[in-house]
C-alpha cells in the first residue's frame, strides 16, 4: 500500500470559514499549494462544527 501513487491525481482541499474571529483566508495565503492541490475556502454563517462539516 505504501508503494502505491496516484498518477495525475488531484487533491481538492475544501476549508469551511463559519464566522470564525480567525482569518482563514489569511492564514492559507501563508502557504504554498503544490501544483496537484486544489484549495476552496467557503465561507457561511456561524452553524457550529455539524453544519460546517455538513458544507464541507
Amino acid at each position: 500500500m505504501a508503494d502505491q501513487t496516484l498518477k495525475d491525481a488531484i487533491l481538492l482541499i475544501i476549508v469551511v470559514d463559519d464566522a470564525s474571529r480567525a482569518s482563514p483566508a489569511d492564514d492559507i495565503a501563508g502557504h504554498a499549494v503544490p501544483r496537484h492541490v486544489r484549495l476552496h475556502l467557503v465561507r457561511q454563517s456561524n452553524g457550529g462544527p455539524a453544519a460546517a462539516r455538513n458544507t464541507g
